[in-house]
Formats: structure tokens, sequence, C-alpha cells
């Protein structure tokens, strides 16, 4: 053994946290988006999450504007995610 780790999955330093998100919290964020545009999706992002960077929730809020369900998601959930 050369004492090197043999976990090709480890984790770099640009990978830090992990959070999920609810649907009516999506709703809140986009809603926010519809209403008053970029910034403010990425301020409900940060009241919804208050450790993020402000890069960090522009970033979020930005991807959550723009994904929507699709049925697989829908029919995934209706089994119980799975």
């Amino acid at each position: 053994m050369t004492g090197r780790s043999l976990d090709r999955h480890q984790s770099g330093p640009h990978v830090t946290s992990m959070f999920t998100i609810t649907d009516d919290e999506a709703a809140k964020v986009r809603a926010a988006f519809e209403r008053s545009g970029a910034l403010a999706a990425a301020a409900e992002m940060g009241r919804l999450f208050p450790g993020l960077s402000v890069d960090d929730a522009q970033v979020a809020a930005r991807m959550i504007v723009r994904w929507y369900p699709s049925a697989h998601d829908d029919e995934e959930a209706g089994r119980g995610g799975g």
C-alpha cells in the first residue's frame, strides 16, 4: 500500500456545500424573479438560505428560475421518489 487514498470521488475545494429546496421555496424564488428581477430572486435565496454568499445565491436563483419539473419528475414523486 502506498498510503494514497483509493477514493477517486473526493470533493475538491470548489465543492463546499449542497442544499435542497422545496417546491414552495422554488415558487417563492420564481415569484420574486417575475415581480422584481434577478437581484430580487437572489435576495429571496439569501433569505431562505442565510449561509449562501451573494454569488452563490445569484447562481442558485438563476438555476431555479430556469428549471421546471418534467412529467418524469411527477411520476417519480408519485412512486415515492424512485
